[in-house]
């Protein structure tokens, strides 16, 4: 089990919620796809993204990157509207069947080697259960989850992949499509390079179990320690 990545979720549920976070709970920043559950936005799922606009570079920013399983600026979507008065960009994926939505994940590049383009624009969440999105995705009706701020003070390292369990009222059921919204496009939009879904919430230790975990790698250490001052 990985010590410092408990630690890390354990360090995130002390910190104080804004309210730009009032439908989600952090869990993870950075990290990867989950083990525990099925991505349920990938392609190998069945899963289709779908959006209005891609800036669409000759190798990359297409709508299509946002759920072929590859982190990273090459493998990122990026929206073509350059006027914050414009139509708004997003991008999202679309399920083979319906879902029930417990968690979700994205980032602008969670390889860590572009930080830009993470904090120009909140974002927005929407899911539909409307069936329109099959063949006009934009004519469907959406329904706000909430808005992640990330340039809120405090966002921990924002450009990373960030992970998230959803805290609404009543669970997301019978999903069809699940998306994000920027403001709007190349200028004032953000980009995203991989967009995760799952069924159930990310399970949280608990804080004794923490706490413990954290005892014993101390221990650990200073055993290491003691060891390397004896040769």
């Amino acid at each position: 089990m990985n010590i410092r990545r408990l630690s890390c979720r354990f360090a995130l549920l002390l910190l104080p919620v804004s309210s730009a976070f009032a439908q989600f709970s952090l869990v993870e920043t950075g990290g990867t796809f989950r083990t525990d559950a099925t991505n349920l936005a990938a392609a190998s799922q069945g899963a289709t993204a779908i959006g209005f606009d891609e800036l669409g570079t000759p190798n990359h920013h297409y709508i299509a990157n946002v759920n072929d399983g590859l982190y990273g600026n090459y493998a990122s979507w990026i929206g073509l509207n350059d006027s914050i008065s414009s139509t708004a960009s997003w991008v999202g994926v679309r399920f083979a069947s319906p879902v029930s939505i417990g968690a979700f994940a994205f980032g602008r590049d969670n390889l860590g080697a572009f930080a830009d383009r993470a904090t120009v624009a909140p974002y927005r969440i929407e899911f539909t259960t409307d069936a329109t999105v099959y063949t006009d995705p934009a004519a469907a009706v959406w329904e706000l989850v909430g808005v992640i701020d990330h340039t809120a003070a405090g966002t921990p390292q924002p450009h990373l992949r960030h992970l998230y369990n959803l805290t609404t009222a009543e669970p997301l059921t019978n999903v069809l499509a699940f998306r994000l919204l920027t403001s709007s496009g190349m200028t004032y939009g953000n980009a995203i390079d991989e967009l995760e879904v799952y069924g159930s919430a990310t399970p949280i230790p608990e804080p004794a179990a923490v706490a413990t975990l954290l005892g014993l790698a101390a221990l650990a250490l200073g055993a290491l320690r003691r060891r390397m001052q004896r040769h």
